[in-house]
């Protein structure tokens, strides 16, 4: 892989033949697509094939032709491409390298486009001359994208372009309106020309615009706006022609839109619909023109990322957006930003009318790449009724942007989950949850087998899940990772690589119906599996096979069996009193313990730190420092004063550490 410094985000290079990748899809509607291939080479020769399910040739083979830079991309179109309803795999051959690939778009040029929202220029309805356009050529003399008259070329980002535009020739878009209302018009257009005219109409029959000028831009690359805002559009299905009035000029794409409209709040708000007016009114932009050359024709920065949306980019100290917002009731909320970097240090901050700071510097953490996500919030924001504008200046770059949602769930419920959880009968299930970097701790739970066939057992060191029935291998070994897990004949562990592999294992008794507490240590290469008795391990192994899973999430899973958990729990190992600390803290800011409690938890596992880190350390009053914080965390509290999830936890945690203290010599 490697970055794309034309229109931002990653691209796999390089490609070779007999190579292929894989993706998971869930196709909304069965129907006829087009497959859109972005892709950039200087070699001639290259080929792509795409397969759906590894069993269905969709495309055959699809001529890739050289772009001349591998920073000059082309769209290449196949279309024609049958897709049944569902889930299913796509995957895309290199029949032929090499070339550089960046995506693919399964698009439909028959289904109306929603409005508000992007037109491009090329995706003109189908029908041919007089239905889906009127064109003077009788061919494409771009010759991209499409194989009837109209004149298409592709510009260096990879973006098709309707170009040769002629008085008197016409495009005709298939569009949804959401809403009955005012909109406001962005036509992207190039020309050296000074007295080109555009004119758009609805449905045959109203006149939207009059007759608009296209500006000079002086480059045939380089891209001014065609403006006109308050036009009004009825809701529902319909057709919009773009007339050239007067030629020539050259068309990427239009956009229809309400960024003037209030965003309803509590609600989430994305990052490119800052709203209208330009520089020092909708945003400030450090750079003269959009990077990313994508959404919007101004200086704001915009890329399309790996989900297929559209976020600000680039963002540097200084710069800023300005949001419209109507608040529904003045009170207290939450707000998440919602980022990707892979840069430390970047900080952003929030304002309300330009002048109240809502939420002081907020630090934006490295999610270590630009297409990975992460959720920031900042609590405890007060926001009054009404009209308002929201700001978001960045205080440090450099970050993207997605968006910010303002909210008033607590960032963590201070009600925890309670009960069982079960897996049904029948099939295979696995859940995962936590952080992939964790590596070395403990994880336990209550596990019930209720049928008499398969297993069920904990998950631990785990990556990469999928729910394996893509290509109906019915494989629930679709994971990376170990797993705990008892069944009628005992308590066993197994190692997932795509693949199962069995290690090792234990006879014991295991009834259907009830309880056993299962706990699983994972040290470095070592891993220990308890049952019930917590002081001597069932399992003792060691994996020597060269590629050991040292890190990963926890999490359940399930094979052919009825299975029921509760009480689960992961813990650090070895556990230490900074490690409770961090517990105490993280609680506390989740709203699942109370301040003034946490403060008196906090007050007596310091005693008990101080207590053992003497010279001489004496155990016995660091453990009765332990007991006394275990007496008052088990005191009668209400739920939202400390959550039926903190108190298992920190329970389990402190009894771990008081083991850990009995152990020493001379307590």
């Amino acid at each position: 892989m490697r970055s794309n410094p034309v229109s931002g985000g990653y691209n796999v290079g390089w490609n070779q033949t007999g190579e292929w990748l894989k993706f998971n899809i869930d196709v909304a509607e069965a129907g006829t697509y087009n497959a859109e291939f972005k892709v950039a080479t200087t070699m001639d020769g290259g080929q792509i094939r795409l397969w759906l399910d590894d069993t269905t040739d969709l495309t055959g083979i699809v001529d890739i032709p050289k772009t001349g830079d591998w920073n000059i991309w082309n769209v290449v179109r196949k279309s024609g491409v049958t897709l049944p309803a569902g889930k299913h795999t796509l995957k895309a051959e290199t029949v032929r390298g090499e070339f550089d690939f960046a995506s693919i778009a399964m698009t439909r040029t028959d289904q109306p486009i929603p409005v508000p929202g992007v037109i491009e220029a090329e995706h003109y309805k189908p029908g041919g001359e007089g239905v889906g356009y009127h064109d003077l050529t009788p061919a494409n003399i771009g010759g991209k994208y499409r194989t009837d008259s109209v004149d298409i070329r592709s510009a260096a980002s990879g973006d098709q372009v309707v170009g040769w535009n002629q008085t008197g020739e016409w495009l005709k878009y298939n569009i949804n309106v959401a809403q009955e209302g005012l909109y406001d018009l962005d036509l992207w257009a190039a020309t050296t020309f000074t007295d080109a005219q555009v004119r758009l109409w609805l449905d045959d029959t109203t006149d939207l615009t009059g007759t608009l000028g296209v500006p000079a831009s002086g480059d045939w690359n380089k891209w001014k706006s065609v403006t006109k805002s308050g036009i009004r559009l009825p809701a529902g299905d319909h057709e919009l022609k773009v007339e050239i009035v007067k030629g020539e000029f050259d068309m990427t794409r239009l956009s229809l839109t309400q960024f003037d409209k209030p965003h309803m709040l509590p609600g989430f708000i994305q990052a490119v619909d800052y709203k209208a007016g330009g520089e020092g009114t909708g945003y400030h932009d450090l750079t003269p023109a959009n990077i990313g050359t994508d959404y919007r024709n101004d200086a704001v920065d915009i890329r399309r990322n790996a989900g297929g949306s559209y976020n600000v980019g680039w963002n540097a100290t200084g710069e800023w957006l300005a949001y419209n917002v109507d608040i529904a009731k003045a009170g207290v909320y939450n707000v998440d930003f919602v980022t990707a970097t892979s840069m430390d240090g970047a900080k952003v901050r929030l304002w309300l009318d330009d002048a109240t700071d809502l939420t002081g510097e907020v630090g934006i953490p490295n999610s270590v790449t630009w297409e990975d996500w992460a959720t920031t919030t900042k609590q405890g924001i007060y926001l009054p009724a009404g009209a308002h504008t929201l700001k978001v200046e960045t205080m440090k770059g450099e970050f993207d942007f997605q968006g910010i949602r303002i909210h008033q769930n607590p960032v963590v419920p201070k009600v925890a989950h309670t009960g069982e959880y079960q897996a049904a009968v029948g099939s295979f299930g696995k859940t995962l949850i936590g952080d992939a970097n964790w590596s070395n701790y403990s994880v336990e739970s209550d596990i019930k087998l209720i049928s008499g066939t398969g297993d069920g057992g904990i998950l631990f060191r785990a990556n990469n899940p999928a729910h394996g029935k893509e290509l109906n291998q019915n494989n629930a070994d679709f994971v990376q990772g170990y797993v705990a897990y008892l069944n009628k004949q005992g308590v066993h562990l197994g190692k997932l690589n795509y693949g199962w592999t069995y290690l090792t294992g234990a006879p014991l008794e295991v009834k259907t119906g009830e309880w056993k507490h299962v706990k699983v240590v994972a040290q470095g290469a070592r891993i220990q599996v308890f049952v019930d008795d917590m002081s001597k391990p069932v399992i003792d192994y060691t994996d020597r096979s060269g590629n050991p899973f040292t890190h990963g999430k926890v999490g359940m899973r399930t094979f052919t069996n009825e299975t029921s958990y509760d009480n689960f729990t992961v813990l650090p190992d070895p556990i230490n009193a900074p490690a409770i600390g961090n517990l105490l803290e993280w609680f506390g800011s989740a709203g699942q313990l109370d301040e003034k409690i946490r403060k008196q938890l906090d007050k007596e596992l310091e005693h008990a730190a101080d207590a053992v880190s003497k010279k001489k350390p004496d155990w016995k009053q660091g453990i009765k420092h332990l007991d006394n914080l275990l007496k008052q965390l088990n005191k009668e509290k209400k739920q939202e004063e400390v959550s039926d999830q903190a108190k298992t936890t920190l329970n389990r945690s402190v009894k771990a550490l008081i083991e850990v203290w009995s152990a020493n010599p001379g307590k």
